[in-house]
């Protein structure tokens, strides 16, 4: 698919100019900046003007770290072709689209058009704008009558309980005209025929043809979801090549895992080493426990599963392979499904792209898991040969160079900790900007 100078081959491992990034949350950005001056890709990140109240673009500035995470990138904006897909149309989509010398996408604005987004602008626009008024009684608001033109006193706590209750109906409204990043994805099969790979649940929102127009492909598969998002539990890589997590892989791996501590601890004892041996103690009993844990837990889960997954994309010509790519544990929500999953490690969301050298680069998320929950020390995994993150390494082996995959940090675990709060992670913290050829 050809756009005015950007070949756009789609949110597999494409050629790409660079991220854009609206927090150094825990200096993640700048961590961000560090790999893409390693590997090849900038790192556009949107400022305010706090003169002119507007936003600019910066490329690989590294900023202050900040506490706020500032929202997901990825499920605001989305680069396709020459057109910008966005949450809303703020002053920072317009940075973006200045930028890049972008469009609005139209199918978009037609939607926003029919679902009177912009009335409802116009109605939050009178209420910030409505004189106040101090009076014995309290203050208010005053409003002309639209026919008489004759002058009411509203109550300001009736005012502000209007105001803020216009802007979340806007808010779930504007939910309803756009397609997340998060969730789907751009990708060439083993044929090298492009198609979007969409999380079903985008259907409760759209038609699909106007998800093919959005999209820009008339090949759309719609995905069952293993979560809220397609990028919690799936990464397209290059060759027509999907990564798919399996949970009962991660159930396998914890259980190779509780293996190697407890040959680990007899080898140990055997030998003498009590004291080596002791400190494997809480290892072992922690990943035991996962290992027979996980079972129910992923009976807990109403999600998808695999198989499911795994037999669509096959059936539309993808290689899936599955690794062991996440541990979550389940709460009660009101999603649709009644479960919530929160996420203790996720590889799955991950920036892919080839680097300056042609070679798949693999950027995921940082987890403490290894040494908050198991109690694995670098020293333990030394003498044990095991880790959730080693393991996963190990998993992608045959196709990418271990020196090529990144899990990103922050300070303090501030990824590990986003996980588990915010169930985002470093893809959702990016927006991918195509090369230009």
């Amino acid at each position: 698919m050809q756009f005015s100078g950007i070949t756009f081959t789609g949110y597999d491992a494409r050629k790409l100019d660079g991220f854009i990034m609206k927090s150094n949350h825990g200096n993640i950005a700048n961590e961000m900046i560090d790999i893409g001056q390693k590997e090849g890709f900038n790192i556009y990140f949107l400022e305010r003007n706090p003169e002119s109240d507007t936003f600019e673009i910066s490329t690989n500035k590294k900023q202050p770290a900040e506490e706020r995470t500032g929202g997901w990138p990825q499920d605001l904006w989305s680069i396709i072709g020459k057109k910008l897909l966005t949450f809303e149309n703020s002053l920072q989509s317009d940075a973006i689209l200045e930028k890049f010398n972008l469009t609005n996408d139209k199918t978009q604005q037609e939607i926003r058009q029919n679902k009177n987004i912009p009335q409802y602008y116009q109605m939050l626009n009178t209420i910030i704008n409505m004189p106040r008024v101090d009076l014995p009684a309290g203050s208010g608001y005053l409003l002309a009558d639209p026919q008489t033109g004759e002058l009411n006193i509203l109550p300001e706590n009736f005012v502000i309980s209007e105001y803020e209750k216009l802007s979340n109906t806007l808010k779930d409204t504007l939910q309803n005209t756009h397609i997340p990043g998060g969730n789907y994805y751009l990708a060439q099969n083993k044929s090298g025929k492009e198609t979007a790979l969409v999380g079903k649940n985008e259907l409760d929102n759209f038609t699909p043809e106007q998800i093919k127009q959005m999209l820009g492909t008339e090949n759309v598969i719609f995905i069952p979801q293993m979560d809220y998002h397609i990028d919690m539990f799936m990464r397209p890589l290059d060759k027509g090549r999907i990564l798919l997590t399996d949970d009962k892989l991660t159930q396998q791996m914890l259980a190779k895992g509780f293996e190697k501590i407890q040959k680990t601890v007899m080898q140990l004892q055997k030998e003498n080493k009590m004291k080596e041996a002791l400190s494997l103690k809480t290892p072992f009993i922690q990943t035991g426990s996962y290992a027979l844990e996980i079972e129910n837990i992923i009976k807990s889960n109403n999600f998808a599963q695999t198989d499911e997954v795994e037999k669509i994309l096959q059936n539309t010509g993808y290689e899936v392979i599955r690794v062991p790519g996440r541990l979550y544990e389940t709460r009660q929500s009101d999603l649709k499904n009644g479960v919530f999953l929160i996420q203790l490690f996720n590889f799955m969301n991950a920036n892919v792209l080839p680097n300056k050298n042609g070679e798949l680069v693999y950027i995921t998320n940082k987890s403490n898991i290894d040494k908050e929950v198991f109690r694995i020390t670098p020293e333990i995994e030394k003498l044990t040969g095991f880790s959730v993150e080693k393991s996963f390494i190990e998993s992608l082996k045959p196709y990418i160079k271990e020196e090529n995959i990144y899990f990103v940090s922050g300070d303090n675990h501030t990824m590990s900790e986003n996980l588990k709060k915010y169930q985002g992670g470093i893809h959702c913290m990016c927006t991918e900007v195509p090369a230009e050829n």
